[in-house]
Formats: structure tokens, C-alpha cells, sequence
């Protein structure tokens, strides 16, 4: 695992976020709407009234926070690679609220519910602070089962190995909403076009054009 710290107020999604849902402080987001949500089960943990109104956004056309993601990749990802490389085309978005998980499964990106091709790095950067069981819980080598949890603010980006290092989210018993984003990138060198395996959730192929989108990458050229 990596930390990079990046410039919050350039990148300032948390500002986009809490003027989505109207709320300054985004922990205390549970507490906007008087619905309660068990999340339990693959999929279903992207289906509450907050991934709803940031998706229904996001589909209308939200240019403000896709241009702020296709900056954090150039300005902030791409001097980190060392080569050409795919990213996901859209950071997933997680909301793990009081006495809830944001990811249901102890998984590895790469297992037989999730086949996402290997090689991939992961990235997370959270909107609110992300501690204790608010956390990602994350093995430090695959198989080896010593998790851990990821804390961080907002203005850090992670990187790490979720794609054969498991990690999970444990019952959220801080009393706060933790909000993340999190993509992926994979390396040109191990891209494959004809890998066929497809999301879990959205049924998008693992390739340019639907999944990812590809960086050419001026930083490691220009050296």
C-alpha cells in the first residue's frame, strides 16, 4: 500500500458531493433522509437513495465531476505509471453508512464473482475522514489474512493491491457515513483486448471503450 497526498481544493469532489445532497458535513449524511437500508449481497449494495441521486446526476451529464476525475488521472495518477495505461472509466462510488457495509463480500478483485483481469492497481481516495470498522479492511500480501484497515482523509489518495489482496468492509459502527471513490488502471503491457469476462454488476467487458479508457502517457516519455 501507497499513500499520495494530491491538492484537495483542486480536486475538490468532496465540495461536488456535498452540494449534491445539500449537506455540509458528508459523515452525517445517514441522517438526511429517514430511511433506514440493510445491505446485504452483491449488487445491493449500490442501490440506496444516495447512489441513486448521485447516479441519476451522473447520467444526466455531470461535466463538472468527470472533468475533475480525467484531471486527477493526468495531473496526479499518470506521473506514478511508468508506461501507457487503461483506467476505469468512472470511479465507483461508496457509501458505507452507520451500522452497514459499503462492500458486502471478502473478496479480491480478480476472484471468480469479481474477474477483473490481473495486473490491475488499485486506487481509493475518501471523501470523509475513513477509520476503524468505517474502513477498507486490506491483507498486506494475498492469502496472508493479516487485514488491516485503510485510514485516511480527504486529500489522500491510496493505492494498493485489491486486485489479489482481499479486503472487505466490516459492520460501520463509528456513527458516521464514510464516502470513497475508487478506480482502477492497468498497465498497457497487460492488456488484454480479447480478455472476455465482464463487470458483476454494470456487464461491461474489461476492454477499451467499456470499462476503461486509455491514457497515453506524455510523463514517463518526456524523461
Amino acid at each position: 500500500m501507497k499513500i499520495h497526498l494530491y491538492d484537495a481544493e483542486k480536486f475538490n469532489f468532496k465540495k461536488l458531493i456535498q452540494d449534491l445532497y445539500e449537506i455540509k458535513d458528508l459523515s452525517l449524511l445517514h441522517t438526511k433522509f429517514d430511511k433506514e437500508y440493510d445491505v446485504g449481497g452483491l449488487g445491493s449494495d449500490t442501490h440506496t437513495i444516495y447512489h441513486n441521486l448521485f447516479y441519476d446526476k451522473l447520467k444526466a451529464g455531470w461535466l463538472e465531476i468527470e472533468a475533475l476525475y480525467a484531471s486527477l488521472i493526468t495531473d496526479v495518477v499518470a506521473p506514478l505509471s511508468s508506461e501507457d495505461f487503461l483506467y476505469q472509466r468512472f470511479p465507483s462510488y461508496r457509501i458505507q453508512l452507520p451500522n452497514n457495509k459499503a462492500v458486502t463480500l471478502v473478496h479480491c478483485d480478480s476472484d471468480e464473482n469479481h474477474k477483473h483481469p490481473l495486473g490491475e492497481i488499485n486506487f481509493l481516495f475518501p471523501l470523509t475522514e475513513m477509520k476503524n470498522t468505517n474502513s477498507v479492511w486490506v491483507e498486506s500480501e494475498p492469502g496472508l489474512g493479516d487485514f488491516k484497515p485503510m485510514e485516511a482523509n480527504f486529500g489522500t489518495l491510496i493505492q494498493f493491491n485489491g486486485n489479489v489482496c482481499r479486503h472487505y468492509n466490516k459492520i460501520n459502527e463509528e456513527g458516521k457515513t464514510r464516502i470513497s471513490m475508487d478506480f482502477r488502471i492497468l498497465p498497457i503491457s497487460l492488456y488484454d483486448p480479447n480478455y472476455e469476462a465482464k463487470t458483476a454488476t454494470a456487464g461491461l467487458k474489461f476492454v477499451e471503450g467499456e470499462y476503461y479508457k486509455k491514457f497515453q502517457n506524455h510523463f514517463y516519455k518526456d524523461q
